[in-house]
């Protein structure tokens, strides 16, 4: 074979090639929008289990349904039922009542009381949308929350929150302890051991609130003097 025809099969090769390798990007996709259809009319009939059951799992997402937010840390101090700084112990993901949707309930124990009719040593349920959870066949599903950083265990951290029994459309665990909401989502969770050197929101950083937290860059200890006086206030 001389050089032309030796160079003219190589060029056939490379555009089949190609056309090929587009050809099943292009099925890729589609096969991939085509399941995500089966997964999301699963979920609308029979909930996230049987979303799962489609592919083995299924991730989707929460929308932060809280409505409006608080100006000041003076605005979310006095809209809050109890402030306090405690630590996660442990946490736990849960299916809904319903089967449509995913908490996370955090066993947390209290180490200082700013403001409510709670007491150090106490111990209560902090519930958050979102989570994952693995059914019995194992199949799982996963819900996440954009603009929410999740508290860890061990972690400890001042909370704004306002009561609510039962949450979520899910019961509490059998242990019935009392159960707390982070009052305006992520605005009502600050971390007392910031990866930065200054405290900022779990959520919503992007709200007036949570641009002039982040804009005074405080640290933790003028952080609680702060809060100290609005909750006497």
């Amino acid at each position: 074979m001389d050089l032309k025809r030796l160079a003219a099969s190589a060029a056939v090769i490379a555009a089949t090639a190609g056309s090929l390798a587009i050809a099943i990007r292009a099925n890729g996709q589609k096969d991939g929008g085509l399941t995500k259809m089966r997964q999301e009319l699963a979920h609308r009939e029979h909930g996230l289990r049987g979303a799962a059951s489609v592919t083995g799992s299924y991730v989707g997402r929460l929308q932060n349904d809280e409505l409006g937010s608080p100006s000041s840390l003076r605005s979310l101090t006095a809209s809050a039922d109890v402030v306090v700084l405690a630590r996660i112990d442990s946490n736990l993901c849960q299916l809904t009542k319903d089967g449509f949707s995913i908490i996370t309930q955090y066993e947390t124990v209290v180490e200082r009381v700013f403001k409510g009719s709670i007491a150090a040593g106490d111990r209560f349920f902090l519930t958050l949308p979102g989570g994952r959870v693995t059914f019995e066949e194992g199949t799982w599903a996963q819900l996440n929350v954009p603009d929410l950083a999740r508290p860890e265990d061990g972690g400890r951290y001042l909370l704004f929150l306002r009561d609510a029994l039962p949450i979520y459309g899910a019961e509490l665990p059998v242990s019935k302890r009392h159960g707390y909401v982070p009052a305006f989502g992520g605005l009502g969770i600050y971390s007392l051991n910031p990866r930065g050197a200054f405290v900022y929101p779990a959520g919503n950083v992007k709200s007036l609130l949570g641009r002039k937290v982040a804009g005074e860059r405080m640290s933790v200890e003028a952080f609680l003097r702060q809060i100290e006086v609005l909750a006497r206030d």
